[in-house]
């Protein structure tokens, strides 16, 4: 097997991975947790969006998170405060990971499809970003809390929200004095989204780095 081949020794604890019809899903599996990741989900996530990447018979990776309250929240909060707090000389370390699962995305060399079921929150919507579209359900919100946990927004949305949705909304979602309102701000950044932050439309896609229009449209998420 070439070093640039698929692997098919693949084995995941935090995550699914499968392929089918040229389409490769990534799910992010702890509901328990609203699909929150720890070091060892982001290290999968690299090592599944490596595969895709490789794997000539996939044309399109879907992202998405198990069950319906959540896409993906960030980063676990349990594991910063066991592991990271304790040792804060280890932290770049875990971003690391997170910046090799946001470069393994945007180089993907296909189009990735961040499938958004609930709450896309810090992390998750960092990951969201790094996607080229975004198909949201009309629960979906969009929310950026990393300074509630002495986080910065420094894994994307510092330097994509302003791209998607324009310099002042980004920053109003970034501030914290401004929390409460955050989710309805991002939530009315689109054609066809209105009454604080829901989709008027079941399925609807938004602009990701700047290069797609809102108006475009995907297929149903019992598609992907």
């Amino acid at each position: 097997m070439s070093e640039i081949s698929p692997r098919g020794d693949l084995v995941f604890d935090d995550i699914t991975y499968t392929k089918k019809d040229f389409v490769a899903t990534v799910t992010i599996q702890r509901p328990h947790a609203y699909n929150s990741y720890t070091t060892k989900t982001l290290r999968e996530l690299g090592e599944a969006f490596t595969d895709a990447s490789r794997d000539d018979g996939v044309g399109v990776v879907v992202l998405t998170g198990a069950g319906e309250e959540a896409f993906c929240t960030g980063g676990d909060v349990k594991e910063y405060a066991r592991d990271y707090t304790a040792r804060p000389r280890d932290y770049w370390k875990y971003m690391g990971y997170f910046a090799g699962v946001v470069d393994a995305i945007k180089n993907l060399g296909k189009p990735a499809i961040a499938r958004i079921n609930g709450m896309a929150v810090g992390g998750g919507n960092e990951l969201n970003l790094a996607c080229d579209l975004a198909v949201a359900a009309d629960h979906a919100r969009f929310k950026q809390v990393g300074v509630q946990v002495g986080s910065v927004a420094a894994g994307g949305a510092t330097q994509g929200l302003p791209i998607v949705i324009g310099g002042i909304l980004s920053f109003t979602t970034l501030d914290n004095s401004l929390l409460k309102t955050n989710l309805d701000v991002v939530g009315k950044t689109g054609a066809g989204m209105h009454d604080g932050g829901r989709m008027n439309h079941d399925v609807f896609t938004i602009p990701v780095w700047g290069r797609k229009s809102p108006s475009d449209r995907l297929l149903p998420p019992a598609s992907l």
